[in-house]
């Protein structure tokens, strides 16, 4: 029987463990980041934004050929978001649907971890209110999940960030509590 060097079993662990990570990697998520990078998903306003810069990613593409297109719908607290500015080329809406997007890569883009497809600007009518935003399937479309194409005509279904629909991939103001405001009378009336 022969002995395996420690060195050599080190280097098969290294291995495995770098070709798991590397897998884990392409996961064909949608999400919504405040910076670039599509590290920052949580935001704290100061107090006095009345816009917040966001952008719109897919994260982990696994498609190994280039990204053509893309569709999915996008809410703050259940308004669809209508102003963005494209920074993957044209785009076009199905008429009289806020939040929905089709849009087109103005030239292939090769397959990478993170594609910026717009930038927007989240309007914050209390600075200091929270704000929950949402990804998900055109309702029309013949998908059941948000996707993009690739130049060899496949549709890659998109997962949100979060995990679930049901959930934001982005939050502002995450600690912001709710606030109702009444008199005192209105208060009392609840209770007789």
């Amino acid at each position: 029987m022969r002995a395996i060097s420690t060195p050599s079993v080190i280097l098969v662990i290294s291995c495995s463990i770098f070709m798991a990570v590397s897998a884990l990697a392409c996961v064909d998520e949608l999400g919504v980041f405040f910076d670039e990078a599509g590290t920052i998903s949580v935001y704290e306003t100061n107090g006095t934004e009345t816009y917040v810069r966001a952008w719109v990613a897919v994260i982990g593409m696994s498609a190994p050929d280039s990204f053509m297109a893309i569709e999915f719908w996008l809410d703050v607290d259940g308004v669809g978001v209508d102003s963005f500015t494209s920074l993957i080329g044209s785009g076009q809406f199905p008429a009289g649907y806020g939040g929905l997007f089709m849009l087109a890569a103005g030239s292939p883009i090769p397959p990478c971890d993170l594609i910026l497809i717009f930038e927007t600007w989240i309007w914050m009518p209390d600075p200091n209110a929270r704000r929950e935003i949402h990804v998900g399937p055109i309702p029309a479309s013949p998908y059941d999940s948000p996707g993009y194409g690739t130049s060899s005509l496949v549709y890659y279904h998109l997962t949100p960030t979060s995990g679930a629909y049901d959930l934001p991939v982005a939050v502002i103001n995450p600690d912001a509590m709710a606030t109702v405001t009444g008199a005192w009378g209105d208060v009392k009336r609840l209770y007789r």
